[in-house]
């Protein structure tokens, strides 16, 4: 039995109308009208958001065994992205894609997630318990999966070696990049709030090989579109690769 399959997109609200009354700084930031306040207010969260994670992405760095300094320590950004590759890099980073539509769907016994991002197409195995022992590993490793309630539980094991964050700004020191090991585990899970009509996705990572602590949970919303995946289209070129669309 194969099922239709679910659009979404990344969540963002979105007012009907702009308001076009001044354009001044001081127009914004003393204005009384609720729409432009909301407006404000998306973009302040947006940006704490991103600072957020900008902080929290540093202070994990710090939280890393001496086997991951060592591998951060090797690993250029500008000639080991992933993406040069054509490489998805991380599950983390195609739910992370901003923009692109994702559907899930029912195949059989299992459930496809499918990305537009690097055409990004995932088997989630709800007929099996275990993970291959000697299975194949890569980026988006081998998932399994079961219902808790209304919960889509997804385990993933069998990952190789790889990136978790391309690339991480620090002041004063040389960019970097956020690595993990073949260890690393996650656990998502994916619920639909019907009443504000957004899928929530929670996911969880932990490795020990790495980091001296599980990450925090990061959780994020998307909304039913009508938008539908297009080819990616990725092409490398040259020393450090181009991304075509």
């Amino acid at each position: 039995m194969t099922s239709t399959p679910v659009p979404f997109i990344p969540a963002v609200e979105h007012e009907d109308t702009y308001i076009n009354v001044g354009y001044t700084v001081r127009s914004w930031l003393l204005t009384k009208d609720h729409k432009r306040i909301a407006i404000l207010y998306m973009f302040g969260v947006t940006f704490f958001f991103f600072i957020g994670g900008m902080f929290a992405t540093l202070i994990r760095l710090e939280l890393m065994t001496p086997a991951g300094e060592k591998a951060v320590a090797g690993y250029d950004p500008f000639k080991d992205d992933p993406t040069f590759r054509c490489d998805p890099v991380a599950i983390r980073r195609a739910w992370g894609a901003p923009g692109t539509p994702l559907e899930i769907a029912r195949d059989g016994n299992d459930i496809v997630i499918r990305h537009e991002w690097m055409d990004v197409k995932r088997v989630i195995h709800m007929n099996m318990k275990e993970h291959p022992k000697d299975g194949k590993r890569g980026s988006l490793g081998h998932s399994i999966g079961r219902m808790e309630g209304d919960t889509l539980v997804i385990e993933t094991a069998n990952y190789s070696a790889g990136v978790l964050n391309q690339y991480v700004e620090e002041p004063g020191k040389p960019t970097r990049g956020l690595l993990h090991s073949d260890k690393l585990t996650s656990v998502e899970r994916l619920s639909f709030d019907a009443e504000r009509q957004r899928l929530v996705v929670e996911v969880a990572l932990k490795d020990p090989e790495f980091f001296t602590r599980d990450f925090d949970v990061s959780r994020s919303e998307y909304a039913p579109s009508d938008l539908a995946i297009e080819p990616f289209n990725c092409s490398p070129e040259g020393v450090t690769g181009t991304i075509a669309r």
